[in-house]
């Protein structure tokens, strides 16, 4: 090989290190913020777990629960059920400005003191697909309504005006908001039913389904009824819609 030949290689060598230690320090920085997040994640369902275990005798408070249905599996971060009802409840831990509407794919969390933002993914649509497994256990003839609480620990939710989203200090007042609904027969049948359902299906299980569900998509099959997926064009960008009428499944692609 010439000198120039050489000093090509070396080149191409140096170039292909550095390009591969980018790519490395971007793995490990994602990763980083993986276990950041979870770990945020888990500190925030502690202190409303902590919180609700301080509530009187009258309310069952059922924590990190795993429903099944039809192959696909969700995970709630909290149940109560109480004489005014059943409330599903998510949990969010973030910091800063929260800012986002009931429409809104995605909310925004803005940090204050650096402007920095992240994207995080509605928490009253993540609910409601919580609500929706909830309802396929708890029997109809109870004609029980399954009320949506978003709860944000440490956040600032001046640009969030939706009435299920509240703060940690606000939660507790929501779930004794309206007349009894139930007695205390009906409310041990219902946590009963819950705790049931739940103890068939393991978190590995529920990865498992995960991604099924999300195979089924990509191959455009309905996860929830079976039918065939089909595109549609929305102001926002495009969706998968369930062709059958009757099965509401719409996700955005």
């Amino acid at each position: 090989m010439s000198e120039w030949e050489i000093l090509i290689a070396i080149l191409i060598a140096v170039a292909a290190a550095a390009i591969l230690a980018v790519l490395i320090r971007h793995f490990i920085k994602k990763r980083e913020n993986k276990k950041a997040i979870e770990k945020s994640g888990a500190e925030g369902g502690k202190i409303v777990s902590d919180l609700l275990g301080k509530l009187s005798a009258e309310n069952i408070v059922l924590n990190d629960i795993i429903l099944e249905k039809s192959g696909r599996s969700c995970q709630i971060d909290h149940i109560v059920v109480n004489p005014r009802g059943v409330f599903c409840i998510e949990t969010k831990h973030c910091k800063g400005i929260i800012s986002g509407k009931r429409e809104d794919r995605e909310w925004v969390q803005t940090v204050e003191w650096s402007d920095k933002k992240r994207r995080i993914g509605n928490p009253i649509k993540q609910n409601a697909t919580h609500i929706y497994f909830l309802s396929r256990i708890i029997p109809k003839e109870l004609n029980v309504r399954i009320q949506s609480i978003i709860v944000f620990v440490d956040s600032d939710l001046r640009y969030v005006d939706e009435p299920e989203v509240v703060s940690l200090e606000n939660m507790p007042q929501r779930l004794f908001t309206g007349e009894n609904v139930l007695t205390s027969e009906q409310i041990d049948y219902i946590a009963k039913k819950i705790i049931d359902s739940s103890g068939e299906v393991s978190k590995k299980r529920h990865l498992q389904n995960i991604k099924k569900t999300k195979k089924k998509i990509k191959n455009m099959i309905c996860p929830r009824c079976g039918s065939a997926l089909i595109m549609e064009k929305r102001s926002d960008g495009k969706y998968y819609k369930c062709s059958n009428d009757s099965c509401k499944f719409s996700q955005k692609k």
